[in-house]
């Protein structure tokens, strides 16, 4: 993803969501356009942009109740990611790049393991707009 992306900074820059997740970790690349199928199986493809993003499927398995809070608190807090709203620096957990995401998902939690001792994100999408810029 990163040698495709722009450098780009989020809306919140504070801090870095970087929980790893602990379950599949799938990306889907995409980019801004529309495809027309024809009559005959022709196709027609009109293009928006040249630029491409992500969509990152995350499942947080077996959260601590720290790291479900962290995570919660960057998608509720107005000042942070503001649900779908505002864009933030997330560590990829296999590249080892940082990346500027936005929340693509509603928050659904499912406690596990007994009520309240272990807490999943299962589905969560984040849209990789952006990559952060090297540090100097």
């Amino acid at each position: 993803m990163y040698d495709y992306l722009s450098t780009v900074t989020p809306t919140y820059t504070t801090t870095t969501l970087s929980i790893t997740p602990h379950g599949e970790l799938k990306y889907i690349g995409k980019k801004s356009q529309v495809v027309h199928n024809f009559h005959g199986g022709g196709i027609g493809v009109i293009s928006f942009n040249d630029s491409p993003y992500y969509d990152v499927f995350i499942e947080w398995q077996i959260l601590t109740s720290s790291d479900h809070g962290t995570i919660m608190d960057f998608y509720m807090d107005a000042n942070k990611a503001n649900g779908m709203e505002n864009s933030f620096y997330w560590a990829h957990p296999v590249d080892g790049h940082t990346y500027v995401a936005q929340f693509m998902s509603d928050f659904t939690g499912v406690y596990v393991g007994g009520w309240g001792t272990q807490q999943n994100l299962p589905g969560m999408v984040l849209r990789i707009i952006g990559r952060k810029a090297d540090p100097a």
